[in-house]
């Protein structure tokens, strides 16, 4: 979900600052992308500036934050499954070694056509491989070997 968040983020922080940029940005200035800036200017001054702007304005600001979230969210996870653990596992530390390859993690938790479920979400179609509670592939360790890096709490 957070792929699709983030391309939806990005795709339309992209058209709306392209539409501004051909509308307001002819009139406007720097400041006047900072949303309280924007109300301010729209309710008591300038005569140019239409609420479809602000909305505009808000809806960029908007767009910009989930943006940075979903793509940080979508990281994280494509971290964590490359490595074969989950986020309570990561944070603390388990000693815990996964044996299989990352595309056989990835087939593991996306099914067998792991990239076509990105694009395409078929999950019904495209099963996960493993019922996603037992591994044979998960092995304790008594140490961190296959960890890229390490998570302090």
């Amino acid at each position: 979900m957070n792929f699709y968040v983030a391309v939806g983020s990005v795709g339309g922080f992209y058209f709306i600052a392209r539409y501004l940029a051909e509308t307001f940005a002819l009139h406007a200035q720097l400041s006047d992308y900072f949303l309280p800036v924007t109300l301010y200017r729209w309710a008591f001054g300038s005569a140019w500036i239409q609420f479809h702007h602000v909305l505009m304005v808000a809806h960029m600001h908007t767009l910009c934050w989930t943006g940075f979230a979903a793509v940080g969210f979508f990281v994280w996870q494509i971290v964590v499954v490359s490595v074969g653990k989950t986020t309570h596992e990561f944070r603390t530390g388990a000693k815990l070694h996964c044996t299989a390859t990352v595309g056989a993690n990835f087939r593991s938790v996306f099914g067998p056509l792991w990239l076509l479920n990105w694009v395409f979400p078929a999950h019904i179609a495209f099963k996960q491989t493993s019922d996603g509670i037992y591994w044979d592939n998960i092995k304790i360790s008594t140490t961190d070997v296959g960890i890229p890096f390490s998570v302090t709490t």
